[in-house]
């Protein structure tokens, strides 16, 4: 699954306001520019499994990534 990307580079972006609307941005077409700048959209969740079952768990963060908005790009 890829992960949804919206250019933000021609406008102001309110971040009150315009993160519950990401809808109204264009998506970005094709990749991400290595240097571009952009905020992330993400979920942290954690884990825990037993490497043995008699040994001490072992703690996971598992980052999900929700979406991209390219902000600027570098020339």
């Amino acid at each position: 699954n890829s992960v949804p990307a919206y250019d933000a580079t021609n406008r102001d972006v309110n971040f009150h306001t315009d993160l519950t609307n990401l809808a109204s941005f264009p998506r970005w077409r094709g990749e991400v520019p290595v240097g571009a700048f952009i905020v992330l959209g993400y979920t942290a969740s954690t884990y825990q499994t037993n490497v043995v079952k008699s040994g001490p768990k072992e703690e996971h963060v598992s980052p999900n990534l929700l979406w991209v908005m390219v902000c600027g790009v570098p020339k």
